[in-house]
């Protein structure tokens, strides 16, 4: 692979191709590597190709079934669980997004708890499929206590991210992708890679201490300190308690060993409410609104949620995606390994 940005298209043909070696279907496996560099596209690299070798890892440690499929049980006409069945956690959230938009043009919304999956990468991938549908979204992910609980020296909740997505105008989205700490586990780790300190509150180390130290790092801080824990907890039950699959009591119990991940989508058809001209055009302005506010000492402008990620889309289509050269090597080591051929 040769030195600087990689294009989109390159990017996701050698993911998809590296997927169809460890033993995934076509479909499945482009699922996977277009929202694995969707995240990169839009500057959450943290979720983007550097989660590759984790996800190799876990197929080949039998943690992850590449073959399997998820399914689907609708219990009323807005309510469904999909069975992750150990799938790329990608697939489940995938046909969970498309399950709750299905849903929502009969009933007016949809909502789908996710059990049994893996790590789906950046949940707005999913909110952004379901806003082009012409629909408001939300997801939530939720996993294994990875997260400082406030007051504690311990973990005791999961980052569990959330993501809004709304539709707007001319095919635009405003929305948001977070995580309920006050960084990414994936930053720590770029951080480790990169051997850049830590900011100040971010992370502790293995004696609930705080630490500026990537390498001493072991668990991000709640965002919010109770606020961050709170909302971790809620999203557990909201997702993984009533997919029946529960995961932070079990863990900290001791009585859950194996990975997992679940989560839940919501689909909402503003058009339920209103017609849908009308609703975007009202986005719009607001979005415009926040635009138009006077920026703060050491702010050049003031952007509307989603605008960041949309800019970085638009210039990294055009020069392509860098990779920093840990990243770099860790891709060219699983291709080399697997045998993948690389597209002229």
């Amino acid at each position: 692979m040769e030195e600087g940005p990689v294009g989109a298209d390159a990017l996701r043909a050698v993911i998809t191709r590296v997927f169809e070696k460890l033993g995934m279907g076509s479909p499945g496996a482009a699922v996977v590597a277009d929202a694995l560099v969707w995240a990169d596209l839009r500057g959450l690299d943290t979720h983007g190709v550097s989660r590759l070798p984790r996800y190799v890892e876990r197929i080949e440690a039998g943690e992850v079934d590449p073959s399997a499929a998820p399914t689907v049980t609708r219990h009323r006409a807005a309510v469904a669980t999909v069975a992750g069945n150990r799938s790329q956690g990608q697939l489940a959230l995938r046909t969970a997004a498309d399950e709750a938009v299905a849903m929502a043009r009969e009933a007016g919304v949809g909502w789908v708890s996710i059990r049994d999956a893996s790590h789906a990468g950046a949940i707005g991938y999913f909110t952004h499929r379901i806003a082009r549908e012409r629909m408001a979204a939300l997801a939530v992910g939720a996993s294994r206590p990875v997260m400082l609980y406030h007051g504690s020296r311990a973990a005791g909740a999961a980052t569990n991210p959330l993501a809004i997505a709304v539709p707007a105008g001319n095919g635009r989205v405003v929305s948001v992708d977070m995580a309920a700490s006050t960084v990414s586990r994936g930053l720590l780790q770029r951080h480790r890679r990169t051997e850049a300190p830590l900011e100040p509150g971010w992370a502790v180390d293995a004696s609930g201490h705080p630490t500026c130290d990537p390498t001493e790092a072991v668990l991000p801080t709640p965002l919010g300190g109770p606020k961050g824990s709170g909302m971790a907890t809620l999203f557990e039950c909201l997702a993984n308690v009533t997919a029946g699959m529960p995961l932070i009591e079990p863990t900290l119990s001791g009585r859950l060993r194996h990975h997992a991940q679940g989560g839940a989508v919501l689909a909402l058809d503003v058009e339920a409410f209103r017609p849908f001209d009308a609703f975007a055009a009202d986005v719009d302005a607001l979005a415009d609104a926040l635009r138009n506010l006077p920026p703060a000492e050491g702010h050049r402008e003031v952007l509307a949620p989603g605008d960041r990620g949309d800019r970085i889309m638009a210039a990294r289509n055009r020069t392509g995606i860098p990779l920093d050269a840990k990243v770099r090597v860790s891709l060219q080591e699983i291709v080399g390994r697997l045998g993948v051929e690389m597209p002229g």
